[in-house]
């Protein structure tokens, strides 16, 4: 089965990642894009990174 793996960063380095289904890929990508301007606001470097993997 198909799924993608986000993998989170703060100030560089790895801190959780999180196993998403396909059909839950674009909302959840949404989120995480307006968590990090968020947290950019409080001089926090957040980042994520998005890897296609079997389940």
């Amino acid at each position: 089965m198909k799924a993608f793996r986000f993998t989170f960063f703060v100030d560089g380095a790895e801190v959780a990642f999180v196993t998403v289904h396909p059909s839950q890929l674009d909302r959840f990508r949404q989120l995480m894009t307006r968590l990090c301007r968020y947290a950019a606001r409080f001089n926090y470097n957040v980042q994520f990174e998005t890897k296609e993997v079997e389940i």
